[in-house]
């Protein structure tokens, strides 16, 4: 456990060779981030050739708040595999500010309030198709194939590709760092794929522009065509953001409420704190655990010295549970207020799908603690990824609850009633 080790150890000596792709890290990080918050909330590592380690909340907004010091545009994974950037998160400005101003229209509160209503009724057929069987496995049935089709229409790619779509995500998210070769081949499925779906649409004659792919494909930006590899570059940002992060915060708060019935309870008995509490699931286990930034120019953060061209990695994960930001913050508190929490991000790259996450987000909440209130993980069966160093989620997470015919039954009113 990485837990032993860095008790076992000085923190110094550990911290020295630490790897955010650890997999014995993946076990426990947050003993570590404690340690990195307490006793060294900006420190180096030799790891991937060398990069600094940034968990403290005020050195991390520091960051996050100054594109001009701090470049996205080596990649914001480390170590990175060679591709086209995904844009607009690894664009710096000015160039940065002509994609989010071509793109915040889709993801303004109000337009996506309007996928509500098809939100729900994605996650209330997924969940009443296992209803009668009294089992589910919260990841396979819910939190990889909601997001999914949620994130397949705003684009309008087919859905029955889903399942790959989902695959080839998830392995360049979790497995790129190991096994790079495999990481490219997987690339180039995705670009495959969405090439062919436009030849296909430019074939058919087809210039519908109520998908977000068609509105690329046949619109400008800077009075010119967007090109095929800038397309490309939004669309893996969409398919990044939206088929396994939203599915990691669903699975990190089932595996919560599993453990603690009284927190459980409680949003059954007042679902309106449900909004309240996805913020604090965000804050407690951020989907996002970290990401890269490339250092442009001589600089202080916390008290060292970084220099041009050095490699820097910040750590949300770890600047959430910083209690000179947050009080208690290794305890969930369901109406914590105010909630400053770092896991969209802040300043310019502020997550651009934040607004259709925390949808999803609470609407499987929902819907969950409403026709499955007395769900019972199989917890010695639930599995997390064994690379955490992006995405901090689970593959796998059985359960099994009281039957129900369907949405209209009450399987169990409340937990104590099982």
């Amino acid at each position: 456990m990485a837990t032993a080790r860095l008790f076992s150890m000085n923190i110094d000596a550990f911290l020295k060779h630490f790897d955010h792709h650890d997999q014995e890290f993946a076990q426990d990080p947050y003993a570590v981030y404690e340690a990195m918050v307490d006793r060294c909330p900006v420190v180096h590592s030799d790891a991937h050739g060398g990069y600094w380690l940034v968990s403290g909340y005020e050195e991390t907004t520091q960051v996050l708040k100054d594109d001009y010091t701090f470049s996205s545009a080596d990649g914001v994974t480390f170590p990175s595999i060679p591709k086209n950037p995904v844009i607009p998160i690894e664009i710096d400005p000015p160039d940065f500010f002509k994609w989010r101003r071509l793109l915040n229209p889709w993801f303004s509160p109000s337009v996506i309030a309007r996928r509500e209503d098809d939100i729900r009724v994605i996650t209330r057929t997924l969940l009443e198709a296992v209803l009668p069987t009294g089992k589910i496995d919260f990841v396979a049935d819910l939190a990889r194939p909601m997001p999914g089709i949620v994130t397949l229409r705003l684009l309008g790619l087919p859905e029955d590709n889903l399942d790959n779509w989902l695959d080839w995500i998830q392995q360049l998210i979790h497995l790129s760092s190991h096994d790079p070769d495999a990481a490219v081949e997987i690339g180039l499925n995705c670009y495959t794929a969405m090439a062919e779906e436009m030849v296909q649409r430019e074939e058919a004659g087809d210039t519908r522009v109520d998908d977000l792919l068609g509105f690329l494909m046949h619109t400008e930006v800077e009075g010119r065509p967007i090109e095929e590899d800038e397309i490309m570059g939004i669309v893996f940002l969409m398919l990044f953001g939206g088929l396994d992060t939203t599915g990691a915060a669903i699975s990190n708060a089932v595996w919560y409420l599993d453990h603690h019935p009284e927190d459980r309870q409680r949003l059954i008995d007042d679902p309106a704190l449900i909004p309240t509490a996805v913020e604090e699931f965000l804050r407690f286990e951020a989907p996002v655990q970290g990401l890269h930034r490339r250092v442009v120019k001589d600089c202080t953060v916390g008290n060292e010295q970084l220099a041009a061209g050095d490699h820097l990695y910040f750590l949300m994960g770890a600047a959430n549970r910083d209690p000179k930001e947050f009080a208690d913050p290794g305890h969930v508190i369901l109406d914590r207020f105010p909630n400053r929490h770092l896991s969209f991000g802040i300043g310019n790259h502020r997550c651009l799908g934040q607004h259709l996450g925390r949808l999803e987000f609470r609407i499987a909440l929902e819907e969950i603690l409403r026709l499955m209130p007395d769900f019972r993980l199989d917890r010695e069966r639930a599995r997390r990824w064994s690379d955490i160093g992006v995405v901090y989620g689970y593959q796998q997470m059985p359960a099994t609850f009281t039957p129900a015919l369907s949405a209209g039954s009450d399987p169990s009113p409340t937990l104590a009633d099982g």
